[in-house]
C-alpha cells in the first residue's frame, strides 16, 4: 500500500515525494524542533517530515543531486535533509502524502549522534547553497493546514531517561530565559551565520537541542495530541518570520 502511495504522484508528475505519518510525541525530536523548521524557513517549503526516511523520486532528482557534493555526515544520518534539501533549493515538484503510522523501536538513544551529522549536514548545505533559493509560493497557512503528524498515545516508556537526561542539560545549560525563544533565536543565528558556526558552537547547539526534546517529551505529557502538533508549527512559522519579516514575530511562548 505504501509503495502504490509513493509511486502515484510520480505518475502524475511530481519530482520528489515525502510522507505524513504519526508518530508518537516521545520521537521524532530531530524532525519537529529542527529540521522541519529550518527547511520551512530558509527555503520556504512546508515539508512536515523531512527526514522521514521513506522518499520516492524521478530520474530528474536523481541526476540533479548526483550533480551535489558529499561529505561524511551527508553519507550516515545526514542524507535524508541533505535530500531533501536538495529537492527544495532546485524548486522540484514536492509532493507530501498520508501514509499510516509509523512506530518503531524507541530510537531516543542514538539522539545525540543523530542530531550531531544532521546539524553537520545542515552547516554544510547552508554554507554552500543558502542563497536566493527560497519558494515564494508557500506561506504560512499551508503549514497550519498540514495535517496533525501526533499520535494521540501517551505511553512513555523512557520517561525516567528522559528526566534524567533533562535535568543533566538544565545544570550545564542554565538557561534562566525562556529556552524556546533561545532555540529558535539560536537556530536564527545558524541559518544567518553557518559559515562561522565552529566546533564549540555546534557542541551548544547540541546541548540545547537536547535541553529542547527532554523538556518537550515531559510537557507534552499533559498535552493533548493536537496542542502538541499546534506548538511545532506555531515555532516554525516564528523562525520563518524571525528570518524574512522580523517584525511579525511575537515571543508568546
Amino acid at each position: 500500500m505504501w509503495i502504490k502511495k509513493f509511486l502515484t504522484p510520480l505518475i502524475k508528475g511530481a519530482d520528489y515525494v515525502t510522507p505524513i505519518y504519526e508518530r508518537s510525541r516521545y520521537e521524532g525530536s530531530t524532525t519537529n524542533h529542527f529540521a522541519f523548521p529550518i527547511i520551512y524557513a530558509t527555503t520556504g517549503y512546508p515539508i512536515r517530515q523531512p527526514i522521514a526516511g521513506d522518499f520516492a523520486f524521478n530520474k530528474k532528482f536523481i541526476k540533479i543531486i548526483l550533480s551535489y557534493d558529499i561529505n561524511d555526515s551527508i553519507n550516515r544520518y545526514g542524507i535524508d535533509i541533505f535530500m531533501t534539501y536538495i529537492a527544495c533549493i532546485n524548486k522540484l515538484n514536492i509532493v507530501q502524502i498520508m501514509l499510516d503510522k509509523k512506530i518503531h523501536n524507541p530510537s531516543y538513544t542514538k539522539i545525540e549522534n543523530m542530531f550531531k551529522e544532521i546539524l553537520n549536514t545542515m552547516c554544510f548545505l547552508l554554507s554552500n547553497y543558502y542563497e536566493n533559493n527560497f519558494n515564494s509560493i508557500f506561506n504560512v497557512e499551508d503549514i497550519k493546514e498540514l495535517p496533525n503528524c501526533i499520535l494521540a498515545s501517551r505511553k512513555f516508556k523512557h520517561k525516567d531517561d528522559a528526566i534524567r537526561m533533562n535535568r543533566h542539560y538544565k545544570n550545564k545549560i542554565n538557561y534562566k530565559t525562556n529556552i524556546y525563544s533561545e532555540w529558535l533565536k539560536t537556530l536564527t543565528y545558524l541559518i544567518c551565520n553557518s559559515q562561522r558556526i565552529g566546533t564549540k558552537e555546534k557542541e551548544k547547539i547540541i546541548d540545547l537541542f537536547l535541553l529542547i526534546s527532554t523538556d518537550f517529551w515531559l510537557s507534552s505529557e499533559n498535552k493533548s495530541a493536537i496542542r502538541c502538533d499546534a506548538e511545532i508549527k506555531e515555532r516554525a512559522i516564528k523562525l520563518f518570520y524571525m528570518i524574512k519579516g522580523g517584525n511579525k514575530y511575537e515571543d508568546n511562548n
